[in-house]
């Protein structure tokens, strides 16, 4: 469930299963932390696609998110060749925000957490705008994907 102005709503939600590559781990052989967040960004692009709303085409127009906040918990450790599961769901949406939280799974157990705040934009000014209504429609979808 999500929030939207103070109300419980079923949002949006992507996840998929990734292999970790030998290029995402450092030297004592587990993912360099940084790529937690790459993770993170990548699916929360996965998201929008999901529900039929890819950035490419706002961003065209002169709008889209800006992270303003993110944070990562390491809770296991996820190394080379580990199938992890990442997931991915709009938490809250505001007039021009909305937060993704983000969970990585390694054989079924929590990983790691983290989540995102992004503010929509005008990437010319460079000041908030409100999400576009089509967007927030398709992220309050409740649309879930479940990516093998």
């Amino acid at each position: 469930m999500s929030s939207i102005r103070g109300r419980q709503v079923q949002a949006a939600s992507y996840s998929e299963v990734y292999r970790v590559p030998f290029g995402d781990t450092d030297a004592a052989g587990v993912v360099f932390y940084p790529n937690y967040y790459r993770w993170f960004d990548r699916m929360t692009h996965a998201l929008f696609r999901s529900v039929g709303q890819p950035l490419g085409p706002f961003m065209d127009a002169g709008e889209g998110p800006f992270l303003v906040e993110t944070n990562c918990r390491f809770l296991l450790p996820v190394g080379y060749d580990d199938e992890i599961r990442l997931e991915s769901r709009v938490r809250e949406i505001r007039t021009s925000a909305f937060e993704v939280e983000h969970t990585v799974k390694r054989e079924g157990k929590v990983a790691a957490t983290g989540r995102e705040i992004r503010v929509w934009s005008s990437l010319h000014e460079r000041r908030s705008v409100p999400l576009p209504a089509a967007l927030k429609a398709a992220l309050l979808s409740g649309h879930s994907v479940e990516s093998a």
